[in-house]
């Protein structure tokens, strides 16, 4: 399988979990819209704060950024933001001194929120890798060390990436996707030679070839 091919399965088949996370919470908000209450308003805010990647945060903490998040959002949604970095430093200066409310959790609760604006606000100038898409976004540039924040841009020129036939296919998707691509692929970003990419499947076949 080629790194292309591999994008191709990731968009066909593997971002439609996250696709499907994003209109949970969009769910979610028709309901309140329609019909504010405590209630709607809770399901809401812990669907903005509460995701896949939340499993390992203590109930404590998770019940403490629902609730900062709760207070917030009515204002949040009468906000006009300048991008997503606005949006997600933000987010940070409400809920990102609780303890175990890391980058990762700051990065998914302004995407989140972030999506059920008339306008999506997603990120666009700046590259998120923590955790599993940081590993995943290191695999892929042969070992290269990363910040937490990349410049989009920035992150395709670096020699590693140009190395990587079929990156275009990558670089083309929007930046969330890119996101999440490293974090659902990271198994399959394997080291090898030039920096390209090994396929785990039995195989002498190399992504990126």
């Amino acid at each position: 399988m080629t790194f292309k091919e591999a994008v191709n399965c990731y968009c066909c088949l593997l971002c439609k979990e996250h696709l499907d996370e994003l209109d949970d919470v969009k769910s979610l908000y028709m309901i309140y819209s329609s019909a504010p209450s405590p209630t709607s308003l809770h399901n809401l805010a812990t669907a903005c704060v509460v995701g896949d990647h939340q499993h390992r945060i203590s109930s404590k903490s998770k019940t403490n950024a629902i609730n900062v998040i709760k207070s917030r959002l009515p204002s949040i949604f009468l906000t006009t933001f300048t991008d997503y970095e606005d949006l997600y430093n933000t987010i940070d200066h409400f809920i990102g001194n609780i303890p175990q409310i890391g980058p990762l959790t700051i990065y998914d609760v302004s995407l989140r929120i972030g999506h059920l604006f008339i306008k999506p606000i997603y990120p666009q100038k700046i590259l998120y890798l923590n955790s599993g898409a940081m590993e995943g976004a290191k695999k892929l540039l042969g070992g290269r060390k990363l910040r937490h924040k990349e410049d989009f841009n920035v992150f395709f020129s670096y020699p590693e990436a140009k190395a990587v036939v079929g990156i275009n296919s990558l670089q083309s998707l929007p930046n969330n996707l890119v996101e999440d691509f490293f974090c659902v692929m990271k198994d399959y970003l394997d080291l090898g030679q030039r920096g390209l990419i090994g396929d785990r499947d039995r195989t002498p076949i190399y992504l990126g070839m």
